[in-house]
């Protein structure tokens, strides 16, 4: 449920995270204690981005994204090279052989290559990374909130509608377009084989350090990002 604020201005320097302060009241109607701090942990490589501490002395820790419509961009789960590069054995082979060689063509062949390897991810893959790497991981805080800033808008305690779906035995596919790319949307099914309406769910393979790196052969390893784009379409309705 979104919790409207009095629409205050803040100046566009200053972080969302860092002026959690203004959000107290519709905190303390969820969860229904008074609050006594917000403690601000952004800028670590954590998933945690600030914690709410209590007047009773007990204490929250949360995750939080904030976009400037929910209808619209994107957001990152995960961005990770902790995975088995056996399952992208073509991109490996371009990576490695064109690595530093300068050659004006080897942008194309890793796009070909990666387009080539994410459309024969296993389902299997896909679905227990995103198991272990976003919902596994996400317990390990209180929550994520998302702050809708056109609107001021808080959300507080968002879980992705696709988490149940897999805990329950649902999968996620690649949906092949027939274009050669590096991102493609993935595709949301239920333990019964039924395609579930779009989750704004996508997978890409990447350079995480670019491509003029891996020109010069300098480090820019393949790192595998699962997004979000359109929020909207991950709340429950």
């Amino acid at each position: 449920m979104p919790f409207p604020t009095d629409g205050r201005n803040h100046h566009d320097a200053i972080k969302v995270e860092k002026t959690m302060s203004r959000f107290k009241k519709p905190y303390e109607e969820y969860y229904r204690k008074k609050i006594e701090k917000f403690i601000h942990v952004g800028g670590t490589k954590g998933k945690i981005d600030f914690t709410i501490l209590f007047v009773d002395g007990s204490e929250i820790r949360k995750s939080l994204k904030k976009k400037k419509t929910i209808d619209n961009g994107s957001y990152d789960y995960i961005n990770s090279s902790d995975f088995s590069i056996d399952f992208i054995p073509e991109s490996i082979e371009v990576y490695n052989q064109y690595r530093g060689m300068k050659d004006n063509n080897s942008e194309n062949l890793l796009i070909d290559a990666i387009s080539s390897d994410l459309n024969n991810l296993p389902k299997e893959f896909i679905t227990n990374f995103i198991k272990h790497k976003i919902i596994e991981e996400s317990k390990k805080f209180d929550g994520l909130d998302i702050v809708e800033t056109s609107t001021n808008k808080l959300f507080i305690n968002v879980v992705p509608t696709f988490f149940e779906t897999i805990n329950n035995g649902g999968y996620l596919k690649v949906q092949d377009n027939g274009k050669k790319q590096m991102s493609y949307k993935l595709d949301l099914y239920d333990s019964n084989h039924n395609l579930l309406p779009e989750t704004g769910l996508r997978i890409r393979l990447h350079l995480n350090n670019g491509w003029t790196k891996w020109y010069n052969g300098k480090t820019s390893v393949l790192v595998l990002k699962i997004q979000q784009d359109k929020v909207s379409k991950m709340l429950k309705k």
